[in-house]
């Protein structure tokens, strides 16, 4: 007796032709492809990095004596990935790349001054005044005395020497005392006190008198004052009494 087989169904426990674990896989030159779009992708990324930090950042503004607010020329503004100099009129623009975090100022003669990148770049210009150090502002101080700037002088005095003497006072000693010379030898500060050493020069009515003074300096209200008072004159010395014998001399008709 014969037994009807479908021919359409498969025998011997084989797997019928076109089912999805006989779909061939991609081809080698398929994969490969895969994997260099793949790494493009990753290159193109990196470039856009790249290029975003390559425009950099930039800042402008301009640099100041906090006393006289005269420009500072030649003034270093730096940051960890660049840097520029101030220009005659004390302007600068910098531009850095990456993560600049703290912006510096330094000039000769002047107290460095750190400002944070977010401050400067915060929107138009950074406006920065340095503060002048103790040496040099005994040596403008001295720079005013040849040429009676008295008054600018007295202003920089410290409250406690002003709170001492007049503005008319200090102006009459300083009149007795004619600066022809001075220099200075040597200076230390810290935060809030200064001591600046200057050879002078003095003329006074009895003569030359070289000598050698410290002048003291206090920092009030974020500026060095100078704590020094000049000396008053000598009294005159009276005419000598004459002896008690000598004759008197007889009025003049």
């Amino acid at each position: 007796m014969s037994t009807d087989t479908d021919a359409s169904r498969p025998t011997g426990g084989a797997r019928a032709s076109g089912s999805p674990a006989d779909a061939p896989g991609p081809g080698p030159l398929v994969a490969t492809l895969l994997k260099i779009a793949a790494g493009l992708a990753v290159v193109g990324f990196l470039a856009l990095v790249i290029w975003l930090a390559g425009r950099g950042r930039t800042v402008a503004g301009s640099v100041s004596d906090v006393e006289t607010g005269l420009p500072i020329a030649g003034a270093k503004v730096a940051a960890p990935h660049g840097n520029t100099l101030t220009d005659d009129a004390g302007r600068f623009v910098l531009r850095v790349q990456g993560q600049p975090g703290v912006l510096t100022l330094v000039a000769e003669g002047y107290e460095s001054r750190q400002i944070p990148w977010a401050q400067a770049a915060a929107g138009g210009t950074l406006d920065v005044s340095l503060v002048p150090t103790a040496r040099r502002v005994v040596a403008e101080w001295l720079d005013d005395w040849p040429r009676r700037n008295y008054g600018e002088m007295y202003e920089r005095l410290a409250m406690t020497s002003q709170a001492e003497i007049s503005r008319d006072e200090f102006i009459a000693r300083l009149q007795g005392l004619r600066l022809q010379r001075a220099r200075v030898v040597r200076a230390k500060q810290n935060a809030h006190e200064a001591e600046v050493v200057v050879e002078l020069q003095l003329r006074r009515d009895e003569g030359t008198v070289a000598e050698t003074r410290t002048f003291p300096l206090f920092k009030e209200q974020g500026r060095w004052r100078l704590a020094w008072i000049p000396e008053a004159p000598p009294e005159p010395e009276p005419a000598p009494a004459p002896p008690p014998d000598a004759p008197l001399q007889p009025a003049e008709p």
